[in-house]
């Protein structure tokens, strides 16, 4: 019994020695497995490419800014011709052409100036974003084309007078300013809304009516109010 008492405890340390190097076996290789399989950190070999759009906004800009300085010259200064009178710039229509264009944008902007190269290549025109008297004519063609598919013209008890405090010039002659009658009276509904919408905060005469000071508004409603049916 004395000689198995050594024996013993050899076993035990031996099996204790064991299990401690497969302890540290099995912790190495998950160090390692965890190393092996860990992303790498990016470099400048292995970092994705992300395209700018910078320069291609900076190219834009520089294409159409000298169209957006024109613009901004040519909405009160282009001087063109519409039912043998003469006109002068188009920030009247500006409300239509920015809803022709599908844009917001300011007409002066670059922006603005994009969006009407759009429309001209569409429409076979010059593309260069400047809205000149050309393109401004292939505009009206196109509303005067959509806007009205009755074209049987208005008899006399058909049309009324409207004053010429609604519109810019005092000296419209009477003919210019004879409105077919349902047209003419939509108009006065859209003004009537317009002046009932405190956010638009339109100056109104003591007895409700749209202020003189307010003729501009008056006038981009009057605008696109035909005379005749099929005609401005």
């Amino acid at each position: 019994m004395k000689n198995r008492k050594p024996h013993i405890v050899l076993f035990v340390v031996a099996l204790a020695i064991v299990g401690i190097l497969v302890g540290l076996s099995a912790q190495t290789g998950r160090t390692q497995s965890q190393t092996s399989i860990r992303p790498q950190s990016p470099t400048s070999e292995n970092k994705p490419v992300v395209k700018s759009t910078v320069r291609i906004t900076s190219t834009a800009s520089s294409v159409y800014a000298a169209a957006a300085e024109r613009n901004a010259v040519l909405e009160n200064e282009l001087s063109w011709t519409f039912g043998g009178k003469k006109q002068q710039g188009w920030y009247l229509y500006e409300l239509l052409i920015q809803r022709t264009l599908n844009t917001q944008d300011e007409t002066g902007s670059v922006e603005f100036a994009n969006a009407l190269a759009t429309w001209q290549k569409k429409m076979g025109l010059s593309q260069d974003g400047v809205l000149d008297e050309n393109t401004l004519m292939t505009m009206i063609g196109q509303w005067q084309n959509t806007r009205l598919k009755d074209r049987t013209p208005a008899q006399g008890d058909q049309l009324v007078m409207s004053p010429s405090s609604e519109f810019y010039d005092p000296e419209r002659l009477p003919d210019l300013r004879q409105i077919e009658r349902e047209t003419y009276a939509a108009y006065k509904r859209m003004l009537a809304a317009a002046l009932a919408d405190p956010t638009l905060k339109l100056a109104q005469t003591a007895d409700g009516a749209l202020a003189p000071t307010e003729n501009k508004v008056s006038a981009r409603f009057l605008s696109s109010c035909p005379a005749r049916p099929g005609s401005t």
